[in-house]
């Protein structure tokens, strides 16, 4: 169930949920938001909420390879999450900033299916977009370092730092774009061990043709500079690929 609310300088939504899991029992939660227009560039944001997330058939019963294996004895993971920011919009110009905190009680680990009593993921994301007459820029930064309690751990496989910009331009028919993915170092688990995974930059470029009204081809060419990089302990990433597709609608 929701239900909004909207006036000239503010606006609010609030919404009830309640899901009937077959293995783990009923769960209620709510999300609250709103927003207060300070003028007409700036605005503010909040918003607070609960939710359950039930673990999956892999977290619970994935066959046992090396250090890891399913946890039957798993259960749902719950979180209460609040935040709070600024929104400015002015012609071609867009900016926000977003702190957050979201606590999750009964966190499950995704490197070693271990359920700890609670995490903290504290953060900030801050994002500008600008346009440029036909040049789209669109950059964002985010700052996060998620812990689990009461050991004050750091979350495995979870960056720090993470930049991202990307430039998009429309001429007539065609479209151009390019983006760069930066990415500070994260740690991973297995067992009692401990590994470190090294920061990584990518960077992706693509070209899109809309032949007509409803069919549009294009190519993206992901990880130009071939790097090597991993994003768990023991898997690899693609290296240099090409990804050729047609859009039909109609």
């Amino acid at each position: 169930a929701s239900y909004a609310l909207n006036r000239d300088q503010w606006d609010a939504l609030g919404v009830l949920r309640s899901d009937d899991n077959s293995q783990f029992g009923r769960f209620n939660n709510y999300a609250l938001s709103a927003g207060y227009k300070l003028n007409s560039q700036w605005r503010l944001v909040g918003s607070a909420g609960s939710s359950f997330q039930a673990p999956t058939f892999n977290q619970l019963y994935f066959p046992r390879t090396g250090n890891f294996s399913g946890n039957p004895e798993l259960q749902p993971q719950r979180s209460r999450s609040k935040e709070l920011g600024v929104k400015y919009a002015a012609h071609a110009l867009a900016a926000s900033a977003v702190v957050y905190e979201n606590k999750v009680q009964g966190f499950i680990t995704p490197s070693t299916n271990v359920q700890s009593d609670r995490a903290t993921l504290r953060g900030a994301t801050f994002a500008v977009d600008r346009q440029f007459e036909t040049l789209l820029v669109k950059a964002s930064y985010d700052y996060t370092d998620p812990r689990t309690e009461p050991d004050d751990k750091r979350i495995a496989r979870i960056a720090r730092h993470v930049f991202n910009l990307n430039l998009s331009r429309e001429t007539g028919p065609w479209q151009y774009y390019g983006e760069l993915k930066l990415a500070s170092d994260r740690i991973d688990r297995s067992g009692s061990r401990e590994f470190n995974l090294g920061g990584y930059g990518l960077l992706n470029a693509g070209v899109g043709y809309k032949v007509n009204q409803d069919l549009t081809v294009s190519a993206r060419l992901n990880n130009i500079t071939d790097k090597t990089y991993s994003l768990a302990n023991g898997f690899t990433t693609p290296g240099r690929n090409l990804f050729v597709s047609a859009n039909w609608s109609f």
